[in-house]
């Protein structure tokens, strides 16, 4: 025992080292270790998505460059003043996070306040430095103009602008300083061809890396990198991860590649096992959420597809099961609708009053005579069990609509599903679902498949779990 206090003492000192400069325990992964250590002012990291420390290494990058000390090149000495432009808002919020838990928080200044789960304080956020260094957060979205003006050392991008102007704009502002630009990104939901055509033209150095098990091994080190809950990042993760990626994303989403793979079906984790491994006239054996999802219906025909999706909660893998399906025959309206839904409740025993969640598409052919819009169909539902449309519950609501529900929405619902799919049990077809049987079997992926609208109805009525925002812990105020 008469060793155990200085030992205690010495681990004690470490992890206040640590929390004082997290930095100096970083273990950078190799494609880190080639970024940070590139001597190119114009230059990005392009990989798959959370997996190889994008991130992380462009922002341990912007805290070098403010601390006037850079492990691989020379750097000006403080203070200077860089960027870190995030694609939006939201997104700017988890960086800000990463970025605090980076921070040599003895290196602060006072001014420098960060409150858990908002950010750096200010209508601005910032964040300064005791040798007067600054770092601002913006967004993207602010547009090129708001970019413009004023001379920074330095800028970095999390995930590329959607507009060339706007990286023209950051390139400019470190004409002066001779500065440096650089952009951590995975290429997906956003145009990259201009960055692209950049990085092939040599004026940007394009770090890239695909994921492999030699790509999880420290410099230095000879085993993989552990996850938080003790997980190996080996080749079985690396598998793990790819079986839950859709397959015409697999290349960029995983490896970080510049293009998609196209297949002719998108759910191949359904296509493959085959319908057997899905399909049957199980139930769901304990407690579910029962929801509808109702698409009223796009492109050449007029017909409308609702589902009836029993989901059982689990917190880590929740079970759907789609019970039942509704396709009109061509040409309807709301009446049909609402009559061919409640017959698809009541062949279950159900009414309406029994469902947790009514979800329909945005109205079709706005303007129209023959419009079908959510609020139609209520009314048409409600005079069909003799009741006032504001008195039914659930409501019918409209999805695409609020907070995470912009560009990429269908994207994430479709990773969704095929997650589930993916996980044995999780994902349960009913053998009377004709319909979402042959599309999920022959979908592939296209905005105009026939065989998409079915799917987004299953979608919708999954909305509110799809998108369903965790719960926030209580703020607490961090002063530099």
């Amino acid at each position: 025992m008469s060793g155990l206090g200085p030992a205690l003492r010495a681990a004690r000192a470490l992890r206040y080292a640590r929390e004082r400069n997290p930095l100096e325990s970083v273990r950078w992964l190799p494609l880190q270790h080639r970024f940070l250590s590139s001597p190119a002012r114009l230059r990005i990291m392009r990989a798959g998505n959370q997996a190889q420390g994008k991130t992380w290494a462009g922002l341990s990058n912007a805290i070098y460059h403010s601390i006037g000390r850079h492990p691989f090149y020379r750097v000006p000495a403080p203070p200077v003043a860089g960027y870190i432009v995030c694609a939006s808002w939201g997104q700017s919020i988890e960086i800000q996070s990463k970025l605090w838990s980076l921070l040599p928080k003895g290196a602060l200044d006072p001014a420098t306040e960060y409150i858990e789960g908002h950010g750096f304080r200010g209508k601005h956020p910032f964040v300064r430095f005791r040798n007067g260094s600054l770092i601002r957060i913006k967004t993207a979205r602010q547009g090129a103009l708001q970019l413009a003006g004023g001379t920074i050392g330095w800028a970095m991008f999390d995930e590329p602008p959607a507009s060339r102007r706007v990286w023209g704009e950051i390139t400019k502002r470190v004409i002066r300083t001779n500065g440096w630009v650089w952009g951590t990104l995975t290429p997906i939901n956003a145009p990259v061809d201009y960055l692209r055509e950049l990085t092939e033209s040599g004026q940007v150095e394009d770090i890239h890396g695909p994921l492999t098990p030699e790509a999880m091994i420290p410099v230095g080190q000879s085993r993989p990198i552990r996850l938080t809950d003790g997980t190996r990042c080996d080749a079985a993760w690396i598998d793990s991860i790819r079986a839950s990626t859709l397959d015409t994303e697999e290349p960029v989403v995983v490896d970080g590649e510049w293009d998609c793979r196209a297949i002719g079906r998108l759910f191949r984790a359904f296509a493959s096992t085959g319908p057997d491994a899905h399909v049957s006239d199980r139930v769901p054996p304990g407690d579910v959420k029962l929801c509808v999802g109702i698409d009223h219906g796009s492109g050449a025909n007029f017909s409308s597809a609702a589902v009836l999706v029993a989901l059982e909660p689990d917190p880590t893998h929740p079970r759907v099961w789609v019970l039942d399906e509704y396709v009109s025959e061509g040409e309807t309206d709301e009446r049909d609708d609402a009559r061919g839904i409640l017959s698809m409740l009541s062949r279950w025993g159900l009414s309406w009053d029994d469902l947790d969640h009514a979800y329909g598409d945005r109205p079709w052919r706005r303007g129209s005579m023959q419009k079908k819009s959510n609020g139609q169909l209520m009314r048409a539902i409600g005079r069909k069990i003799k009741r006032k449309p504001d008195a039914l519950s659930p409501q019918l609501r409209t999805v695409k609509r609020g907070k995470g529900h912009g560009a990429g929405s269908v994207h994430m619902g479709e990773v969704y599903l095929h997650r589930a799919m993916v996980r044995r049990g999780c994902f349960n077809v009913g053998a009377r679902c004709e319909q979402v049987i042959t599309s999920l079997e022959r979908y592939d992926g296209r905005s105009d498949s026939p065989y998409k609208h079915i799917l987004d109805a299953i979608r919708y009525a999954l909305d509110w779990q799809i998108f369903a925002t965790p719960r926030r812990s209580r703020a607490r105020i961090y002063v530099g």
